[in-house]
């Protein structure tokens, strides 16, 4: 059964991009990686301008040719999305206003251009007061 997630970024003054990721959404492995790995403005809108994961790696882009969704021709810590990957077409990130409500999924994580901040469908927060991301959060 997957963990899934929301991930969201702050592309504009009043804009924002979405992507949603099937598997491993907790803290302890997606928050994790978005700490360590994808805390730089440009990156992250890299990683949401190929839209929907699969699974989040620390890596974007492959090395080879070769990495795609099957299984066994997947990159090490190379990054699954379902557009690039697998050719499948409608994935792309939501483009959306801050007044505009995220699909919420078991894990929500947000990031304003500073900082990550997260929360869990079952903890909803107003996203005035989200909690910011920690090290300790991802354990």
């Amino acid at each position: 059964m997957s963990t899934r997630s929301t991930i969201t970024v702050r592309t504009g003054k009043n804009e924002r991009k979405s992507i949603y990721c099937h598997s491993d959404g907790y803290p302890s492995y997606t928050g994790k990686m978005l700490l360590e790995h994808y805390s730089d403005q440009a990156k992250l809108e890299k990683l949401v301008s190929l839209g929907d994961l699969s699974v989040l790696k620390k890596n974007i882009d492959p090395k080879g040719k070769t990495h795609n969704f099957e299984y066994s021709k997947r990159e090490e810590d190379v990054c699954v999305f379902c557009g690039r990957d697998r050719g499948d077409i409608g994935f792309e990130a939501v483009i959306l206003t801050n007044e505009d409500a995220i699909e919420e999924q078991e894990w929500n994580y947000y990031f304003d251009g500073k900082e990550w901040f997260y929360y869990s469908e079952n903890g909803k927060k107003s996203k005035e007061n989200l909690p910011k991301l920690t090290k300790a959060d991802c354990q």
